[in-house]
């Protein structure tokens, strides 16, 4: 892969399911917005192609990632906890770790409760996990201040308003 396509890419590992479509497409747009180019398990769809191995195609194409874990949860139906997220995110810091390539990646961890991965991911408690609201779009529509201004405190936490943060405050954004 070019070096060019690297720098721009950014690894999106989310649920798929249609509650939280709405945030998808918002961090996609976010990604895209700042330049960059969003990728994802569900961009090929090729029954033929081993889907874990998609996945680390994806992740080694990809100096940036979003990891949301959100979504870690028991099942209503089995009552097991979903780890995809979880282990997509375990692939990723392996390969920051031990790819001399990939010691420059980048990762943006989103859980929607405060310190809830401890209880079942404890081991990332050193990174920077970033809060989210698991409700879109009342969470991130600003509401109207008293003097008519449009502002919210909850924008800020969107995974739109941080996405395009990471992307853009720390990074430079590829020219176009």
């Amino acid at each position: 892969m070019p070096a060019a396509e690297y720098e721009r890419n950014v690894f999106i590992n989310c649920p798929f399911d249609n509650a939280y479509a709405p945030i998808f497409e918002a961090i996609v747009f976010a990604v895209h917005d700042a330049g960059f180019r969003p990728k994802c398990a569900r961009e090929r769809l090729d029954s033929s192609e081993i889907r874990l191995q998609k996945i680390l195609n994806l992740i080694s194409e990809s100096r940036f990632s979003i990891h949301d874990l959100s979504r870690t949860e028991l099942d209503d139906s089995n009552q097991l906890p979903r780890f995809n997220m979880p282990f997509e995110l375990g692939i990723d810091v392996g390969c920051k770790t031990y790819s001399q390539a990939h010691k420059d990646k980048s990762f943006l961890i989103f859980e929607s409760e405060r310190y809830r991965f401890q209880k079942y991911i404890s081991d990332i408690a050193g990174q920077d996990i970033q809060q989210h609201s698991a409700t879109w779009p009342e969470h991130a529509c600003p509401e109207e201040g008293r003097d008519g201004s449009v502002a919210s405190r909850d924008l800020l936490y969107s995974p739109v308003a941080q996405t395009q943060f990471l992307l853009t405050s720390s990074l430079k954004v590829p020219q176009s």
